[in-house]
């Protein structure tokens, strides 16, 4: 389905694209073929597809992999993709993937070691990404977000972009940006550039407090131009950033951009008994 193909196929249904569901339908058939080998799609792959609009990546799913099992929360999305998509190997569900217990899910689906792949609304992209990398069934998501959501995400340590959200999504996972999507190979061509990222689950899941960890992350990156310390500060008493920084024999001068994510874990977990 190439953009003409789509523009007619939205004008013949009379489907006002909603903005609420930050609906933007990727209509180029080069950037479908590159998600697609990028994720490496296999006979043998089960795959999870969330928000697949018209089925613009579905198509090309389907042929390819064991199994496609799609979440589409517009309901006349949801109808069009029942209509047109009579294929054994696949299945879609009326749900918001925010409110659906995704392992329980595949489970009943008899998934496993799946791969996702999503074109994803950006207004919760970030809540999603935290969805997927906690999930014990996905071992793989190739995922297009926008692309600041994509360089949050990706960033390594020592670079000016790494930041709370990356050290929180690489604890759990291993990112990558793969490659940048111009607007105009979307109906309607949303206002910012779009990414494809891969991130890898992690076979072994740190076993800590998410939420916690979050609100820890956020005031150690709370003003990136102070010192860690500094930041640490608004939020512990000095005697206990003193021992923070001996226990760990910490720089007086190093910033949250300059910390691998396993000693965050080990530092908030030391706070968090000396609290």
């Amino acid at each position: 389905m190439n953009q003409r193909m789509l523009k007619n196929k939205i004008k013949q249904a009379s489907f006002v694209p909603s903005k609420k569901m930050g609906q933007n339908f990727l209509s180029s058939n080069e950037i479908k073929q590159k998600i697609i080998k990028s994720a490496n799609v296999l006979e043998t792959d089960y795959i999870l597809e969330i928000g697949p609009g018209y089925g613009a990546i579905t198509e090309h799913l389907i042929p390819k992999a064991k199994k496609v099992l799609a979440i589409e929360l517009d309901k006349r999305l949801f109808d069009h993709l029942k209509t047109n998509f009579k294929f054994d190997n696949f299945s879609v569900i009326n749900n918001d993937v925010l409110k659906v217990d995704l392992d329980q899910l595949l489970t009943e689906n008899e998934f496993d070691n799946v791969k996702v792949v999503a074109n994803l609304p950006y207004s919760i992209s970030s809540k999603i990404v935290l969805k997927l990398i906690k999930s014990k069934k996905i071992k793989a998501s190739y995922i297009m977000v926008q692309k600041e959501m994509a360089e949050r995400i990706a960033p390594k340590i020592n670079t000016k972009g790494y930041n709370a959200f990356s050290v929180l999504v690489q604890l759990f996972a291993d990112t990558k940006m793969l490659f940048k999507v111009p607007n105009y190979h979307f109906v309607p061509a949303p206002k910012v550039e779009s990414a494809v990222i891969e991130i890898v689950n992690k076979d072994s899941i740190i076993n800590f407090d998410i939420i916690k960890i979050e609100k820890f992350l956020r005031i150690c990156f709370l003003n990136r131009r102070k010192k860690l310390s500094n930041n640490l500060l608004t939020a512990y008493s000095k005697d206990k950033v003193i021992a923070l920084f001996n226990k760990f024999e910490l720089d007086p001068n190093i910033r949250a951009e300059n910390i691998s994510g396993s000693l965050y874990v080990e530092m908030y977990k030391f706070l968090s008994q000396e609290m």
